[in-house]
């Protein structure tokens, strides 16, 4: 059995008609003619090159967020502490902008900071401990 994957895909109106056109021809629905399509993309050896640079790139852009991720917490520390001093009470949205990071990042980072900085999260805000 060969082990598969689900996604959702979202394609133009005009890329669905010409999908629903390929309904049994190609394959039997619309996922099998896009899995289909995939595959044929994938395996043919006209794209290799193409999808070789597109590695190349991805793991360029790898590489120079890790050099600048290891540069960060020297960047976040000063920041954080510029924040904490300054308030006792921070919406996570100004936080946020003025870190510049997201809140997915921010979550990951949430229970280093906390004891770190001494401060707590609720309800959408930066509460001080002091």
């Amino acid at each position: 059995m060969t082990d598969t994957a689900r996604t959702t895909v979202t394609l133009t109106e005009r890329y669905m008609k010409r999908i629903e056109k390929l309904v049994g021809k190609f394959a039997s629905t619309r996922a099998q003619v896009i899995s289909k399509i995939v595959e044929n993309f994938l395996d043919s050896t006209d794209y290799f090159s193409y999808l070789k640079r597109l590695e190349r790139e991805r793991e360029i852009e790898e590489e120079e967020m890790a050099r600048k991720t290891a540069k960060l917490p020297e960047v976040f520390d000063e920041r954080i502490r510029n924040v904490i001093s300054g308030a006792n009470k921070i919406p996570i949205n100004e936080f946020l902008n003025y870190l510049n990071i997201d809140f997915t990042f921010f979550y990951d980072m949430l229970s280093e900071w906390k004891d770190k900085y001494n401060f707590t999260y609720e309800d959408g805000t930066i509460l001080k401990i002091n």
